[in-house]
Formats: structure tokens, C-alpha cells, sequence
């Protein structure tokens, strides 16, 4: 039995809750990496003894290609998701959208290298691009018609409130430890939404037909 069915049967009518706050987690994630450049770029662009992972201040012209860099990853995410939706499935896209995370800010906390910081920042805007996308449509496909819009609605909060945790942690610990703090918290939530969340119904039926079917 997977797991996401014991889980079902335990929390029983909450457990469609329980998913779309899990999926929508994602977009905290993703408001993160939204203000993330604020904090640190600011501390880049005027190091401090003990945080400055280039032994300088960083140019203009990387100043702005660690931000830009993000946004361009953020329009190919989208792209790339077509794909990945129908060809793995919205679980399995959210599972790659999820880990990027914790790869990119694993390797930001220890880089001394400004071309590393240039392709981190382009896979996470990759995930963030996606992850706007796929949030949405996974969490319309789990619940019911009468629930989907409050859930759907949730995304916003989640993102605003990652956007809010920048601004509030980022400016007071150093680019390490912050960069340390979300890959730990992104490393947390990846297996519990591998865990506890399902395929979406959709999916589920397009590729096994009707004998696959559950009904949350």
C-alpha cells in the first residue's frame, strides 16, 4: 500500500486539507527564492569581514546577472513543465521542482565561485517559474470543484509569506547560514510531500484508466 493511503484513511475528510497545504508549501519556497537577492545582494555588493564568499565586492554588471539570470530561468520553467507534466506526471515534476532547492542553496552557502552563484540562481528560477505553474494545476486536481478555488487561493499566502521570510531572516544572518537555513528547510519538506501526498486524479486516470481511480 503506498504510504499517502494510510495517511488518507487516518486523517479522513482532513486529508485534502492537509495535501493542498503541503502542495502550496512549495510556493513558500518559492517566495524565498523571489527576495532572496534583496538581503543578499546588498551584502555582496558591500561585504563584511566573515561574509563575503568572493574575498570582494561584486561589479555591477554580476550584481545584476545574479538577478537577471533568476528571471530568465523563471520564463523557461513554464516551458520545461509542459513536458514534464505529461510525460512524469504533476507528483513526480513537483518532487524535481522541490529538490532544485535544496541543491542550489546547498551549493550557494559554500561557493566562492560568481559563475556558480550565476547557474544556481538560473536553476532556481527555473524551479520558481515551474513551481507557479504546477501548484495550481495539482492542487485543482486533488480536491473537489466545491474546495478548489479557497485551496487554489492559499498559493498566494504561501508565496508572500516565503517572500516575508527573506526580507525578516536574510538581512540578520550571514549569506552562508541563510543560504544553510532554506536548503535544511527545503530538505524537510521533501519527503513529507513524497510521503503524504498522492497523484493527482487527473493524471492518474489519463494514464491507468478508471481501475487506478481514487477518490480523496
Amino acid at each position: 500500500m503506498e504510504t499517502w493511503i494510510f495517511f488518507s484513511n487516518c486523517l479522513g475528510k482532513h486529508y485534502t486539507f492537509f495535501v493542498a497545504i503541503i502542495g502550496n508549501l512549495l510556493g513558500f519556497f518559492s517566495g524565498i527564492s523571489l527576495a532572496w537577492s534583496s538581503p543578499v545582494l546588498a551584502k555582496l555588493k558591500d561585504p563584511k569581514e566573515g561574509d563575503d564568499p568572493f574575498g570582494r565586492p561584486i561589479s555591477d554588471e554580476e550584481y545584476a546577472l545574479i538577478g537577471s539570470l533568476f528571471s530568465i530561468g523563471g520564463a523557461v520553467g513554464p516551458i520545461i513543465l509542459i513536458f514534464s507534466l505529461e510525460y512524469l506526471g504533476r507528483k513526480p515534476t513537483m518532487i524535481i521542482l522541490a529538490t532544485i532547492p535544496i541543491i542550489s542553496y546547498a551549493q550557494l552557502a559554500f561557493s566562492t565561485d560568481i559563475y556558480e552563484y550565476y547557474v544556481c540562481r538560473l536553476a532556481l528560477g527555473v524551479s520558481v517559474g515551474g513551481s507557479f505553474s504546477i501548484i495550481a494545476v495539482y492542487i485543482s486536481e486533488i480536491v473537489s470543484s466545491k474546495m478548489r478555488g479557497a485551496f487554489v487561493s492559499l498559493g498566494t499566502s504561501f508565496i508572500l509569506t516565503g517572500c516575508l521570510f527573506s526580507y525578516c531572516v536574510g538581512p540578520y544572518v550571514s549569506i552562508r547560514n541563510f543560504n544553510i537555513i532554506i536548503a535544511s528547510a527545503s530538505l524537510l519538506y521533501l519527503p513529507i510531500f513524497i510521503l503524504f501526498c498522492p497523484e493527482s486524479l487527473y493524471f492518474t486516470m489519463q494514464k491507468h484508466g478508471r481501475e487506478k481511480l481514487y477518490i480523496i
